[in-house]
């Protein structure tokens, strides 16, 4: 009677093996599979990335590239976090802005920028924005600027989505980051927005990627000391100035700033918009390479907007399409979704 028993036994804890993996899906067991936001399949864009990175992780593959070699850059705005019907960065300037009008603190010369902030007026905002954005915080400490962002990311509450912007980052975007880090990737964000904006959705949206590991545009900062009082010590401030630092960290600009600063070629880069078609091209330029674009093609979940040139070059170099609608199980952490059209 033993072995029946032994054999009922084992039966018993298998059922429940298998009710357990049936509930918990992949994340039941200690390798859960990655890119759970992710829909699969073969030939999917999941099926790719897992493939590539396998393969440059794996020692005994011809594509196996050592943990330095293995470098991603990654655009920020629309790639990572929503950007309709506005750059977050332009609308934590807006809010500042807005503010200071309210408390009758207007900056001489800014008037124009304070009433279009309170008005929503992006077509006052939009053609001048560079203007826009070195005004609001112009002399201030970059310090005080990322802690503006911050507080901004955390508080403000976006009128689609009803929700805080830290949260409005792609969940199966963040799924990706999360995965290269695990697979030794330096992974660098690279976009044409502040790197103090970066910088800090960096920390509030808890992103796995370091504060130096931000290519971005950058504000011309002048480097101030100032004695404190009964002390030896200096306070280092470094405060803002009405100028952006050349090369812009877009189209060409994106590909160059990427050699200067890690001096080594991506192998994995992802984008949404032809400002990424440089640094994408550079990325697969070699045998060894893989260039993933971003179609905004789910109106019911984000917001729909394509841009054709880009995805008629993805194509054309045969750069994977991700698809929001096809390839996105989820888009947003806890059920988020418009609460009105955005475009």
């Amino acid at each position: 009677m033993q072995p029946l028993r032994t054999l009922a036994l084992f039966l018993v804890v298998g059922m429940a093996y298998v009710v357990l993996a049936l509930s918990y899906g992949d994340d039941f067991g200690d390798d859960p599979a990655p890119l759970n936001s992710w829909v699969g399949g073969e030939g999917a864009p999941k099926q790719k990335i897992i493939d590539f990175v396998t393969q440059v992780t794996t020692p005994e593959t011809a594509m196996y590239l050592p943990p330095e070699r293995r470098v991603a850059t990654i655009d920020v705005d629309g790639t990572i976090l929503v950007e309709k019907p506005d750059y977050m960065e332009v609308l934590v300037a807006a809010h500042h802005f807005c503010t200071l009008q309210k408390a009758g603190k207007c900056p001489t010369g800014a008037k124009k920028f304070c009433e279009a902030s309170c008005n929503s007026d992006w077509s006052v905002i939009d053609p001048d924005v560079d203007a826009f954005l070195l005004t609001a915080f112009l002399n201030k400490t970059q310090g005080d600027y990322i802690a503006n962002v911050e507080d901004f990311l955390t508080t403000d509450v976006s009128p689609i989505f009803n929700a805080t912007y830290d949260n409005l980052v792609y969940l199966p975007m963040v799924e990706l980051l999360n995965y290269l880090v695990e697979n030794e990737f330096r992974v660098y964000l690279v976009s044409g927005s502040e790197q103090g904006f970066v910088r800090g959705l960096v920390r509030k949206a808890s992103l796995p990627v370091s504060p130096g590991h931000v290519i971005s545009q950058t504000v011309n900062l002048a480097y101030q000391s100032t004695p404190q009082p009964k002390s030896n010590a200096q306070t280092v401030s470094f405060l803002r100035q009405d100028a952006f630092r050349a090369p812009s960290v877009s189209g060409n600009g994106k590909a160059e700033v990427i050699r200067e600063v890690i001096g080594e070629r991506p192998v994995l880069a992802f984008g949404n918009t032809m400002g990424d078609a440089e640094m994408l091209t550079y990325a697969t330029s070699d045998s060894i390479g893989l260039g993933l674009v971003l179609n905004h093609d789910n109106p019911m979940r984000e917001c729909q907007y394509t841009d054709q040139d880009l995805l008629d070059k993805a194509k054309q170099m045969g750069w994977s399409i991700v698809s929001m609608k096809k390839d996105f199980a989820e888009v947003f952490a806890n059920g988020i979704v418009p609460s009105k059209p955005c475009t």
